[in-house]
């Protein structure tokens, strides 16, 4: 998905992820359609981490 804000993307695949965001626009966690955590921003760790990941 493309715009002013970068909400989301769609893979090859057709699935379909989602950005939260905190209030300063970093990408905190990445969820699907199903509200599943796929990856999640540790803030001690300045790179997404897999869901349930260290």
């Amino acid at each position: 998905m493309y715009g002013l804000d970068n909400v989301g993307n769609i893979k090859a695949n057709g699935d379909k992820l989602y950005y939260l965001k905190d209030h300063l626009g970093t990408v905190r966690v990445v969820m699907d359609t199903t509200n599943t955590i796929v990856a999640g921003y540790d803030g001690a760790c300045p790179a997404l981490l897999p869901a349930g990941g260290r």
